[in-house]
């Protein structure tokens, strides 16, 4: 732990710094850091186009030149689209390449700690003792990447469970999840 007046380490058993002497106030919820996760950006993962914009783009050059042909207008206005559309993809690249960079998942003894600052903040604490299960997926592609993806299911009527996305050494990481969940309950 580290005391917020003077930023020296100090012991988590003791009420005081040795360092200032600040009082402190000790909480069931002060437990021992053991990680912090944010989800990797893999440019490359990121610039191959799903099924559904490819139809989309493969589409809009279809209609596009058939109502270009019907209605005799020039093939122009069909290409603008085609590089709206380029314009639109490579905006939801950056778009997601700052979203995850402002995301950060603190992994505690007993809960994991979610931060988003993107846009606007916010923060969500998922408890140990809460979680039902826990779930581990990789695609293909994600598995030539070396990320994946964790969900940690919890009871409904406590609170609402946890996706991350996108994450390094996932399959590790779940394990470690695994063995600190079955350790909390």
């Amino acid at each position: 732990m580290i005391c917020p007046n003077c930023r020296h380490k100090i012991n988590t058993n003791d009420i005081t710094c040795p360092q200032c002497g600040l009082k402190l106030k000790l909480n069931k919820k002060q437990t021992n850091w053991v990680a912090t996760v944010t989800p990797k950006f893999a440019f490359v993962y990121e610039l191959i186009p799903t099924i559904q914009g490819i139809l989309i783009f493969v589409m809009t050059w279809i209609v596009g030149n058939l109502v270009c042909e019907y209605f005799d207008y020039p093939v122009r206005y069909v290409i603008y689209a085609m590089v709206f559309l380029v314009l639109i993809y490579i905006g939801g690249i950056i778009f997601r390449f700052f979203r995850h960079k402002a995301m950060k998942y603190e992994i505690y003894e007993n809960r994991i700690l979610f931060i988003d600052s993107f846009i606007k903040y916010r923060e969500y604490e998922l408890d140990y003792k809460n979680v039902m299960d826990i779930e581990y997926s990789q695609t293909f592609l994600q598995r030539l990447f070396h990320i994946g993806n964790i969900r940690i299911y919890a009871d409904r009527s406590i609170c609402k469970g946890l996706a991350m996305y996108s994450i390094p050494n996932s399959q590790t990481l779940y394990k470690n999840l695994k063995t600190l969940i079955k350790d909390a309950k």
